[in-house]
């Protein structure tokens, strides 16, 4: 029941993140799990195995205008055990991006609970990235002993720690501070017009 429970919250979680993130026009959200051909898009291999994200898609305008991104969404109430999920989260990061680099343009953390608040602004620099993929080894090396001695690739954790976003959201942001659907009618018809004009 707890398991089924939690599941639930996860999939309203992941909805929920979806609907913000299309409501500020600047997202578009084309995979999500569990569709099959989400599945597809959001899963990377690993030793031994395979890792998704939860969502992915583009972003739309300005500098980040046609760049994928890849997300993981929290919707918890508290920080529970945020902390070590994130941790995993970088180290599938490096993963995925040193995987397929040009489809890893954006990671994304979104949650409801913030977590680690006296490190907060050191959860997206490279130290921590690369301490995580240590910490984290089954997501990119097939023994503790190999990613203990990895000279990892100063670029590649330096690229991969520029891409992070952490996102903290609340239900009233994302029901009362989203725009409403005649909004969004009017941008997507001048954006029509717009597009025609070139």
């Amino acid at each position: 029941m707890a398991g089924e429970t939690e599941h639930a919250k996860g999939a309203d979680g992941t909805w929920l993140a979806k609907r913000w993130l299309e409501r500020t026009t600047r997202a578009q959200v084309r995979w999500e799990q569990p569709d099959p051909i989400a599945v597809r898009k959001l899963t990377f291999d690993r030793p031994g195995g395979t890792f998704s994200f939860d969502i992915g898609g583009s972003l739309v305008g300005g500098e980040v205008d046609s760049q994928d991104f890849f997300a993981e969404v929290k919707k918890y109430k508290d920080a529970q055990d945020q902390p070590a999920l994130f941790r995993q989260f970088l180290a599938k990061c490096f993963r995925a991006y040193d995987q397929r680099p040009e489809r890893c343009d954006n990671f994304m953390w979104i949650t409801w609970a913030p977590f680690n608040s006296t490190d907060w602004s050191k959860l997206d620099k490279p130290e921590k990235l690369e301490s995580c993929v240590r910490e984290n080894w089954k997501y990119n090396f097939t023994t503790q002993e190999e990613a203990q001695a990895a000279d990892l690739s100063g670029n590649i954790v330096k690229e991969v720690a520029q891409r992070i976003w952490i996102l903290v959201l609340s239900d009233k942001q994302v029901d009362h501070l989203s725009m409403s659907d005649r909004h969004l009618s009017v941008i997507a018809e001048y954006e029509t017009l717009e597009r025609a004009k070139r």
